[in-house]
């Protein structure tokens, strides 16, 4: 095709489909690191949350053992590390560190006895 000037236009068309491509692709690749993060964080907060659970059965002697001892077992049986587990009063509060994507994701959870 011509433009008014006579010369003609070639590769615009080609150029501005690569530029359409690059920010489809940019786009969904940070849309879809967003959600995995957003899917580590929550598992992270899982994690947390069955380990403070499960070491207040401990405390209530629902489940034999010893809270700190058995909410590490379960945060390591998930692929997390335990960063602290602490008795407070008559609940247990943990706190759960996962690596995700090149960042450190925390979560922390505490958990009492029914009726406490």
């Amino acid at each position: 095709m011509r433009s008014k000037s006579g010369k003609l236009e070639t590769g615009s068309a080609l150029v501005l489909l690569v530029v359409v491509i690059a920010l489809i692709t940019t786009t969904a690749t940070t849309l879809g690191l967003g959600l995995e993060l957003a899917r580590e964080r929550t598992s992270t907060q899982l994690i947390a949350d069955l380990a403070a659970l499960t070491g207040a059965d401990n405390l209530a002697g629902i489940v034999a053992g010893y809270p700190c001892d058995t909410a590490t077992e379960i945060v390591l049986a998930n692929g997390a590390s335990l960063v602290s587990c602490r008795i407070v009063g008559e609940a247990l509060s943990v706190s759960v560190s996962k690596k995700a994507l090149g960042f450190e994701l925390v979560a922390t959870s505490k958990a009492a006895p029914w009726g406490v």
